[in-house]
């Protein structure tokens, strides 16, 4: 799938969403609708041709839990994955309350990494709603403050 909608401040700076205009501008077929949700069946069993172990960044230029996926596609990309066992699969998103919803609803594999991102401590802690509430996945969060009238920087790492 490619594209996804902004939520946060963290997505001001968008590398996909900046990515994507150019692809679009390109005339790029699966940047048709340039940075709008688009869902790209075609590839989801790709991984299941490739004979290489590799490390697969699931959605580096979307989101797969976005409120605009159903959770068919979901079930499908996760099916994929525990298929090829001999691969890495990377997802990550900003949206753990859609991840939580599904988490009991999707075949959970060991080749798969599940992360959450963080940008502030307003997000961190409904992120570690998350983290408490799930048996099958871990949040890593780090979080550096840095003072401006020094170069000290001070961080702190929360696992859950």
């Amino acid at each position: 799938m490619t594209g996804c909608t902004k939520i946060s401040p963290g997505c001001k700076n968008c590398y996909a969403h900046r990515m994507a205009r150019r692809l679009y501008a390109m005339g790029q077929a699966r940047y048709r609708n340039n940075f709008a949700v688009t869902l790209q069946p075609d590839v989801v069993h790709q991984p299941l041709r490739w004979n290489h172990t590799r490390k697969i960044f699931v959605n580096s230029m979307s989101d797969l839990f976005h409120d605009d996926v159903p959770l068919e596609f979901i079930l499908d990309v996760f099916d994929v994955m525990g298929k090829a066992d001999w691969h890495t699969f990377q997802i990550l998103t900003k949206r753990s309350e859609r991840l939580v919803e599904f988490a009991g609803k999707l075949p959970w594999h060991e080749n798969v990494w599940m992360g959450v991102s963080v940008e502030n401590q307003r997000l961190h802690l409904s992120h570690r709603a998350f983290a408490e509430s799930s048996s099958v996945c871990s949040v890593s969060v780090r979080r550096a403050a840095v003072r401006t009238d020094s170069a000290t920087a001070a961080s702190k790492e929360f696992t859950g």
